[in-house]
């Protein structure tokens, strides 16, 4: 009996670690809200700003992540462009943590990224003025795993914004045909994260 308790005990020591180990590893995009006269002021110039920490991002393993400008008529996707991406090429051997920030004015994204004191800007011109859309954006967190894609922002044509927009979470293409057969234009801003 003694020998079953011990095997049983070291069995669950076991999966603990490893769960717990598994559980560590968990990369975390956390949106970073702004104060309130932050915002404020972004809304008198009509500037939207998002701010994401991507925590804990794998330090054994390459990976690509990339931000990706998608836009579609009807259900039919026109353009899908890289806003901005970046690479680990050669895996650090511990985890890391990366800032993404993006401005949204009219028909320009700017952006930037990196680690603490390193950071790289720049902006995306655009065909559509998304002031004239109707949008919404990503404002909580969402655990990533690597070959996961999720929608950080949705904009439409139309006058109004549904209510169960997929943003956050891994994207199905079900959801996504869904989303777009309301609207002539649908502008989405989608987070890649894949290892290479």
């Amino acid at each position: 009996m003694k020998r079953l308790l011990l095997i049983l005990l070291s069995l669950i020591s076991f999966i603990m670690f490893v769960g717990c180990e598994k559980f560590k590893n968990n990369t975390k995009l956390v949106y970073e809200p702004l104060s309130e006269k932050e915002e404020c002021l972004l809304d008198l110039t009509g500037n939207e700003v998002l701010m994401y920490k991507l925590n804990n991002i794998p330090g054994d393993k390459k990976y690509d992540i990339s931000l990706i400008y998608e836009v579609y008529k009807n259900t039919e996707k026109i353009k899908e462009e890289v806003i901005t991406g970046f690479k680990e090429d050669e895996p650090s051997g511990k985890s890391e943590i990366e800032t993404l920030g993006l401005n949204i004015h009219n028909n320009e994204i700017r952006f930037i990224s990196g680690k603490e004191g390193a950071y790289a800007s720049g902006s995306y011109n655009l065909d559509e003025d998304l002031s004239k859309y109707s949008k919404a954006f990503f404002t909580n967190n969402a655990n990533l795993t690597i070959g996961t894609d999720i929608y950080i922002y949705y904009a439409n044509s139309g006058d109004e914004i549904r209510t169960d927009i997929p943003l956050g979470v891994p994207i199905k293409l079900s959801n996504i045909n869904d989303i777009l057969k309301d609207n002539e234009y649908t502008v989405l801003i989608k987070l890649s994260f894949k290892e290479i």
